[in-house]
């Protein structure tokens, strides 16, 4: 049950005509409507989401909350009140299991915004004659924030909250959205939707280098296509170098560099000699002016041990 509880409705539906029809079905109790924030977050290279986890921090005028989550049902793993966004770091977080689970999945890498989701939430709550609240229903509406600050209607939906000791009143309540209201589970995390709202397409595992070359292939069209893909990785790199974001930019980036002047060096007759003679002086050039920035890195990240 706990991976059936978003039930997507039409965009053009209005939320208090959904609340309208499920009280008068339930007895339901409505709280006032509530606004507040969503905002996501991953490392560059997508660790979290690799490891099938997300991270979000609800921004609310109450208690903001960061929260540590499996992305196939959404069951917690872990979570910190806090008020404030999460730092870059998961080292920078208080001790305790947030900050534990964050530093085994990210180690050295930063933490970077993914998406902001604006919500207007309607609260619902099923409560039993002695007025314990059996369940808790939500009417949802999700707004993206663009990249130019703008936000445009993104889905809305109705998401169910069981409680432990109710699961009768669970399956009443979807069976009554699935069967009488025509309503149809949705499996998607709220985070997948808007990654593929904005064009982002997490990685599904760890970069490395993979080149396909086929026996056939001339010797410098393999050499341009191996050259290609090293040049597209330093490019990748580059602004995450420069803003000085993580450690792991620049390490990657010097990787890529080193890799090129490798491959020039083991295959220098394939090139001419001057078109060689250039590009193994330009990247020799680049391995040095980035040597001394990686050396204090590293002496950063092994800093407590000194």
């Amino acid at each position: 049950m706990a991976s059936a509880l978003r039930y997507p409705i039409p965009l053009q539906d209005a939320l208090p005509g959904w609340r309208k029809r499920l009280m008068e079905r339930l007895p339901l109790q409505a709280d006032s409507p509530e606004s507040y924030r969503i905002h996501y977050y991953d490392s560059f290279d997508w660790r979290l989401f690799r490891c099938g986890t997300a991270l979000k921090w609800e921004q609310r005028d109450g208690e903001s909350r960061c929260y540590l989550y499996k992305l196939d049902g959404g069951a917690g793993v872990a979570s910190l009140p806090r008020s404030e966004p999460p730092p870059r770091f998961a080292a920078d977080l208080p001790a305790g299991r947030l900050r534990q689970r964050l530093s085994a999945r990210l180690g050295v890498r930063a933490l970077l915004p993914l998406a902001t989701l604006e919500v207007r939430s309607h609260h619902l709550r099923l409560k039993d004659p002695e007025g314990k609240t059996r369940l808790r229903l939500f009417l949802e509406q999700h707004r993206l924030r663009e990249p130019d600050k703008r936000a445009r209607l993104l889905s809305k939906q109705v998401r169910v909250e069981p409680l432990r000791g109710y699961e009768k009143a669970a399956t009443e309540i979807l069976t009554l959205l699935e069967d009488e209201l025509g309503l149809q589970p949705e499996a998607q995390d709220l985070l997948l939707r808007a990654l593929a709202a904005l064009g982002k397409e997490p990685a599904t595992s760890a970069s490395k280098l993979d080149i396909p070359l086929e026996p056939e292939l001339r010797a410098d069209a393999a050499l341009r296509r191996i050259l290609l893909v090293l040049l597209e990785t330093m490019e990748r790199n580059e602004a995450g170098t420069s803003a000085d974001l993580d450690s792991e930019f620049l390490h990657d980036f010097r990787v890529a560099v080193r890799r090129t002047r490798s491959a020039l060096g083991q295959l220098k007759t394939v090139l001419p000699p001057a078109t060689l003679a250039r590009f193994r002086r330009e990247f020799a050039w680049l391995g040095t002016i980035t040597s001394p920035t990686r050396d204090l890195d590293v002496y950063l990240l092994k800093f407590v041990n000194y």
